[in-house]
């Protein structure tokens, strides 16, 4: 936003140090995170329509409710290991994971690498007309310690952004950004991470 113009009321000579913007560089930077962020699940996403056809069955996951109306599964493994996701889609994804630092500290700090490290995702849900209803499963291989240390660190560097919270000796994350609903996340064990934008998603 510009900074308001301050004039001297007798020579009516604009300062010049009042006209020059100041940025706001949080906002920026979110904007920018989001960007790559966003870049990244669209690749996932194309490759997902590519080889939606060669999709197949799989066994019902042990985490999902008893009662889902609705479950897509998408084998990540099976997709990025394609001939065609090789060709086409994988190269784009390796490309903006390799072009970005940020990106390759972040997951080197959660022990993941997400071309090689996650399986399968399932989407669920009781209640297709509730949001808050949706869950999410993700198998892999992932490091529970270094997550929990990398939450941590979010927690003393932005606040109220991160929440741990403990139910019945139950770990779980609350993900706050402003102007968003809340979202949960919870690693269930090395190779299973779940996540809801309803604490009651189960």
């Amino acid at each position: 936003m510009m900074r308001s113009q301050i004039r001297n009321p007798k020579s009516q000579i604009p300062n010049p140090k009042s006209e020059i913007p100041t940025p706001d560089y949080t906002e920026y930077m979110d904007k920018k995170t989001f960007i790559r962020v966003f870049r990244v699940i669209r690749g996932f996403l194309l490759a997902a329509l590519v080889m939606g056809g060669s999709a197949q069955a799989a066994e019902p996951d042990k985490l999902l409710p008893n009662d889902s109306e609705y479950v897509v599964t998408l084998n990540v493994r099976l997709l990025l290991d394609s001939a065609l996701a090789k060709k086409y889609g994988l190269p784009k994804m390796q490309e903006i994971l390799k072009s970005d630092q940020e990106f390759q500290d972040i997951f080197k700090s959660l022990g993941m690498d997400p071309l090689a490290d996650i399986h399968s995702l399932t989407l669920a849900s009781t209640n297709l007309s509730d949001p808050a209803k949706a869950l999410f499963i993700l198998h892999g291989k992932f490091d529970p310690l270094k997550i929990h240390a990398k939450a941590l660190d979010v927690i003393q560097t932005y606040g109220e952004v991160l929440k741990i919270q403990i139910v019945d000796k139950a770990r779980y994350y609350e993900v706050n950004f402003p102007g968003q609903p809340s979202f949960y996340v919870a690693v269930v064990d090395a190779s299973t991470i779940v996540a809801s934008p309803g604490k009651d998603a189960r």
